[in-house]
């Protein structure tokens, strides 16, 4: 009897080999493609593929040269995780498009449908790569880079767990680029809460958004008319009001006066419960903008949110706050008065390290030449009624008589002119150093009827504290026994006294103009510096080319 085995082998071997030669031509014709594509990255001009930029090509030339110029978007499953993120990057405030998005999915149909030659595979698996890179950058770091805004800009960004190459190639072979991506997203409760304020805010701008106030008359409890309803409706949209509690519509009642009271607490305003010109501006603003807000404000803490320590001094300019945070939780908070809209307080880090208590204080050139300057030249007694000394630089004191005050040129003045200590210095009677290149500081106040006000913007770019004492106290707390007894007793001396932090104490300068609301959802400052704007420019311009 005759056996066909071996025969049956070698025609099943042929037949085999006939079918896996083209797969594995095609193979190595994509590799030579991809090869080719990233020997073309290294030349100069603009870096594309499929007439699309490409924002990393050095990182890109990484990762295919250690992926041995093999493709890295085989595997389907990646290619839609990725879809799936990009579509949700819109949820974290960012734009699909900066990821390829509209690209990708015609070249996935298109793909599904035909083969694309191994030169457009090639092309279409780096732009698949480009998209990773860009999205994993932007979630993880912004797509923002502060310091283009700002020159002061220095707070330090966080370090990867390992190199970007390494994180991408591994989250590709385990396919697992979900679980990546949402490793990278910011988790901090500040950021998931304005997270879900844009969330809510999106679906009331696709339900048209809430209605306006018509201008008119200041509104106050007591008042009728159609005006009272289009409050009543403004209110009610943004989650102010509740319509439960209506009685006649167009009557300004008490329980509408209370959630006037509330808009205006979460809005920076007096909250009176009276609907003047500044209440009916905030009323008014469009859902949209509150939207870009929202937005800016969530760029801004992916900058910043990810390296804080433990223990740190955190003020909001634009809130006017400063909050002291021990082992990551808030354990007080003080109002603050902070620099005029012509003297920005300036954004950056320093770290305090020692407070001085009844501080004398020199007057700084900005300051002389446009306040102390002016005031002299109309009352010849201001300096001594406001306890002024003017020295020369070496400190020794100079007759203020002699000086002839009309012809003085501030940009050349040749003496220093310094605030005795006191209560009624400009300091107050303790300042906190935090030692920079700005010249500024948080103080105490003699002018404490200034924050009664909402908006307090009233400094030359210092901080003013509110309970500067207690401040004091907290910081210094089990140190060398010293307690509030002790630094009230040093106060009253008003001896000059510097007294060193047992530890260092990061001090953040930020500027935020949405915060959590401690009652629920958001609180909108006014952008009083404008910084708002250039953000939101720089968050909807197309993502920088390589």
């Amino acid at each position: 009897m005759r056996t066909y085995g071996p025969i049956l082998a070698t025609v099943l071997l042929g037949l085999l080999a006939t079918v896996m030669l083209p797969a594995v031509a095609l193979a190595n014709e994509l590799d030579d493609a991809i090869r080719a594509r990233i020997e073309k990255l290294r030349e100069p001009g603009r870096k594309s593929a499929h007439g699309v930029s490409l924002a990393a090509p050095t990182l890109l030339i990484e990762l295919y040269e250690q992926n041995g110029f093999a493709p890295l978007w085989d595997d389907k499953s990646n290619r839609s995780a990725l879809l799936v993120a990009i579509a949700e990057s819109r949820e974290d405030g960012l734009a699909p498009s900066d990821f390829h998005e509209e690209i990708l999915k015609r070249l996935q149909v298109q793909t599904a449908a035909e083969s694309l030659s191994p030169g457009s595979e090639a092309a279409l698996d780096m732009l698949f790569s480009d998209a990773l890179i860009r999205l994993g950058y932007q979630l993880f770091y912004g797509k923002v880079h502060p310091e283009d805004l700002d020159p002061n800009w220095n707070y330090s960004r966080p370090l990867l767990a390992a190199p970007p190459v390494d994180i991408f190639l591994s989250a590709l072979e385990a396919t697992s680029l979900d679980r990546l991506l949402n490793e990278l997203r910011l988790k901090h409760p500040y950021y998931l809460t304005l997270k879900a304020a844009l969330r809510s805010h999106r679906e009331i701008a696709s339900s048209d958004g809430w209605p306006s106030v018509a201008p008119g008359p200041t509104l106050r409890i007591g008042m009728a008319g159609p005006r009272i309803r289009e409050l009543r409706h403004r209110l009610a949209a943004s989650g102010d009001y509740d319509f439960a509690r209506i009685t006649d519509p167009e009557l300004f009642d008490a329980p509408l006066s209370e959630a006037v009271k509330r808009f205006q607490e979460r809005h920076g305003l007096d909250s009176d419960g009276i609907v003047g010109k500044m209440t009916i501006e905030a009323l008014n603003v469009p859902v949209e903008s509150r939207i870009e807000q929202i937005r800016v404000n969530m760029e801004r803490a992916r900058w910043v949110l990810r390296a804080l320590e433990d223990d740190f001094v955190i003020v909001n300019i634009a809130g006017f706050y400063l909050r002291l945070v021990r082992a990551g939780a808030v354990i007080w908070d003080t109002p603050v008065i902070v620099g005029t809209p012509y003297r920005k307080t300036p954004v950056f880090t320093a770290s305090m390290s020692y407070m001085e208590f009844n501080p004398s204080w020199t007057i700084p050139p900005i300051v002389l030449k446009e306040d102390i300057l002016p005031k002299v030249r109309t009352d010849a007694s201001y300096l001594e009624s406001h306890g002024f000394q003017v020295t020369d630089f070496s400190r020794r004191p100079v007759d203020a008589r002699a000086i002839d005050w009309m012809s003085a040129d501030p940009d050349a003045f040749p003496y220093l002119i310094m605030q005795k200590p006191g209560p009624a210095n400009a300091l107050g009677q303790v300042k906190f150093m935090f030692p920079n290149s700005h010249a500024v500081y948080l103080h105490d106040t003699p002018s404490r009827g200034l924050f009664k006000s909402a908006s307090r913007t009233f400094s030359s770019g210092c901080i003013r504290v509110q309970d500067p004492f207690h401040f004091a106290d907290l910081l210094l707390a089990g140190h060398d026994g010293w307690d509030r007894k002790q630094i009230d007793a040093l106060l009253g001396s008003q001896e000059t006294t510097k007294i060193r932090l047992p530890k260092t104490l990061p001090v953040l300068l930020l500027y935020w103009t949405v915060d959590p609301d401690p009652g629920g959802g958001v609180r909108f400052y006014r952008d009083v510096y404008t910084r708002d704007r250039k953000v939101l420019k720089a968050l909807d311009e197309d993502f920088g080319d390589g």
